[in-house]
């Protein structure tokens, strides 16, 4: 590792005091700071092999253009398409930090959703607003692996939602199995509601347990929650609690701030592409609320019709880590695995990127290049990773 990406953490506090010293000079010595990890981190991350490819470009879906950056050191590996949280959190900021073992052994697609990041400066807010549905958001999801598979060639690509991605993912694959070769869930979203009740009542215990009053009194004056017609005005406060036990981001108590000091040093985004991301109305994602909140993954039944594989974080009470362990439970798919990881929370490609690229690399790259395995229904735990695996053929009960 390069002396100046291990030095990673100092400099970047200098570079943020620069950043916000009140003189010239100052801000001057933070932005060529910042700029100088950036070109330390693009040049540490530079694609150069011969099937190699590492580009970000434009494409229309769904009416509009909308942004995707492709990272692989061989082309022909099988495509990987990520779906980012929120909605409007392009995880394509932040992917220095975990990608990068995975492009040896996939094409990764980070894409800037409708509305978010680098595609939200593509349409204006009000046009983005009319267009934006839950419906519309899946539609986008079968597009955009319609145009992957026919860009590369594959009838099939491995689709991974995180968060909000994993609503809209379960959705596509459900809906258009004959697209997908596997599905990957990390902060998997299972039933909005019951999440919200499961995870204010934690975070309100955990409050109590350690005498914190003031997040007592605020999440106590939050009750009744979670109730359908005000849960999304009252979810941030209890997220902000659940964030600040270190829940939102593993060892972090703001999500924001976390997420912040790693997009800052980015090589795929700008200062003008920085500031478009945290300057961004929410007020085109406000048509989505409703079906936010009723969120349920039993809408689409139980019976999968391709591989599933659910990476976890222990720690994940932003999105409810143990309902997806009852929904995978519950489901029957060609082959099904669970993977937990202690030390992570709703972010765990970020709070374990070695560990869950192991994942990825040794769960789900097999089931594309070699399929399911053979035999009869098993489960096993491979150690040290702590996976629980299950095959077997789908059996619809009658």
């Amino acid at each position: 590792m390069p002396a100046l990406y291990r030095c990673f953490p100092r400099i970047l506090l200098l570079c943020a005091a620069g950043l916000l010293s009140l003189t010239v000079a100052g801000a001057a010595v933070g932005v060529l700071c910042v700029q100088t990890l950036r070109d330390e981190i693009a040049d540490r991350r530079r694609i150069d092999s011969p099937n190699g490819i590492e580009l970000t470009e434009t494409v229309m879906i769904g009416g509009i253009p909308q942004v995707i950056n492709i990272r692989g050191r061989d082309r022909d590996n099988p495509v990987l398409l990520y779906l980012h949280g929120g909605p409007g959190t392009p995880m394509l900021p932040i992917a220095h930090v975990f990608q990068d073992r995975w492009e040896d052994h996939f094409t990764v697609v980070q894409w800037d959703q409708r509305g978010a990041g680098k595609t939200y400066a593509l349409t204006p807010p009000e046009e983005i607003a009319a267009s934006m549905s839950f419906d519309r958001m899946t539609a986008d999801v079968i597009e955009m692996a319609d145009h992957l598979r026919a860009r590369f060639g594959q009838d099939r690509i491995v689709l991974l939602g995180h968060s909000w991605g994993s609503m809209i993912g379960i959705a596509a694959v459900m809906e258009h199995p004959d697209r997908f070769s596997v599905y990957v869930g990390t902060g998997q979203a299972i039933n909005t509601l019951e999440s919200e009740r499961l995870g204010y009542a934690h975070t309100l215990m955990r409050a109590r347990q350690i005498g914190l009053s003031e997040a007592v009194a605020e999440l106590e004056a939050l009750a009744p929650y979670p109730e359908p017609p005000t849960v999304m005005d009252k979810h941030s406060m209890r997220h902000r609690w659940n964030a600040h036990f270190g829940e939102g981001v593993f060892g972090y108590q703001s999500l924001a701030s976390a997420l912040i000091r790693i997009a800052l040093v980015s090589p795929d985004y700008g200062w003008r592409d920085l500031w478009t991301l945290m300057a961004e109305d929410e007020t085109p994602y406000l048509p989505l609320d409703p079906d936010l909140v009723a969120f349920d993954a039993l809408r689409w039944g139980t019976a999968w019709q391709v591989p599933v594989v659910f990476i976890e974080g222990k720690q994940d009470w932003q999105v409810n880590h143990q309902l997806v362990r009852d929904y995978f439970d519950n489901i029957c798919a060609p082959y099904k695995a669970f993977v937990y990881l202690d030390e992570a929370a709703h972010a765990p490609m970020v709070e374990q990127p070695d560990r869950f690229a192991d994942a990825l690399i040794r769960l789900v790259r097999p089931l594309v290049t070699d399929g399911v395995p053979p035999g009869p229904p098993k489960a096993e735990v491979l150690e040290p990773a702590g996976y629980t695996a299950a095959s077997g053929a789908c059996i619809q009960p009658i």
